[in-house]
């Protein structure tokens, strides 16, 4: 089956859509020490990781409004963005964790 111009530039959106989940992703990720997680540099994280999610939904948003969009295409977005939730879910984890560790060396 051959797809259509529409369908090739679509693809091609939600590639590139899924691709920058993954960098915004790894970025989260990326982040584990206590001394990064309550300093500067959680800012510096959490700012490129909105931005680049940003512009991950734009490029997804383009792929939505070139044609109906398949389950095929629709099923690798969905498992990139549940990455990236599971990802924040962890980094705000570890981040709680660094700032009561940070609280108990105070105290202790």
């Amino acid at each position: 089956m051959n797809k259509t111009y529409k369908e090739l530039r679509q693809a091609a959106y939600m590639r590139a859509a899924r691709e920058l989940v993954k960098v915004a992703t790894m970025v989260l990720e990326d982040v584990r020490e206590p001394l990064e997680l309550t300093g500067q540099t959680h800012e510096w994280a959490k700012n490129l990781a909105r931005e680049t999610m940003e512009k991950a939904y734009e490029l997804e948003q383009k792929g939505y409004d070139e044609c109906y969009l398949s389950g095929a295409v629709r099923a690798p977005m969905t498992r990139a963005r549940a990455a990236f939730s599971d990802a924040v879910t962890a980094y705000q984890q570890r981040r709680h964790a660094a700032y009561e560790a940070l609280a108990l060396e105070r105290v202790g």
